[in-house]
């Protein structure tokens, strides 16, 4: 190999960081693009603007995302990097694991839309915000952060391969104790339970 002068090894490593950039902020467009919801509400929808209902926008044209992709395969081919052929035994990305994913990547939480609670949890939910509304002022937590096996949710075993949601374990326990949900309730919360849990 040959060896590069100082001034031709700072210039190539700055070409590298800019290309690292290029594709990075272009994989971030695409990502942004597939997570958007598939159908927004009309003007005159009724939908209760949340947190994670607020911010949305169209979804991102075919054709743009088809463009993204395009260019990024170039960027690619540029470098001499061949694309990935993807197995047909391989099952799809559902999504759930986009969302997990793109939650372990950039670290920013969102309240999920009211349709997308398991049946059990957002039946807990539904009755602990009744009752709050209810309160005398004799409210209190009715559990101990222990009485929650998280391992018991086939959810939380898939998020428990992300360090990043491992280590929030004791938290989220904590959490659901503070909320009141009942420890039975855990082996049936999907994905999007635990990141309201984790959110609140």
């Amino acid at each position: 190999m040959e060896k590069l002068s100082k001034a031709k090894l700072d210039k190539r490593c700055s070409l590298e960081r800019q290309l690292v950039a290029a594709l990075r902020d272009k994989l971030d467009a695409l990502a942004n693009a597939q997570l958007k919801e598939d159908n927004p509400p009309g003007k005159n929808g009724n939908r209760e603007a949340n947190e994670y209902t607020k911010n949305q926008h169209k979804k991102t044209s075919r054709h743009s995302s088809e463009q993204i992709k395009k260019e990024i395969h170039l960027l690619l081919t540029a470098c001499g990097v061949t694309a990935h052929i993807d197995n047909p035994q391989t099952p799809l990305t559902t999504r759930e694991d986009k969302w997990m994913i793109h939650l372990d990547w950039d670290g920013q939480f969102r309240r999920p839309d009211d349709t997308d609670y398991s049946a059990s949890y957002a039946n807990a939910r539904h009755t602990i915000l009744e009752q709050q509304n209810l309160d005398d002022g004799s409210w209190e937590a009715l559990y101990n952060f222990k009485d929650y096996d998280l391992d018991a949710s086939p959810a939380w075993q898939k998020m428990s391969k992300f360090q990043s949601f491992a280590s929030s374990k004791n938290k989220v326990r904590y959490q659901l104790a503070k909320m009141n949900i009942p420890p039975n309730v855990v082996a049936s919360m999907n994905f999007f339970d635990f990141s309201e849990v984790m959110y609140l």
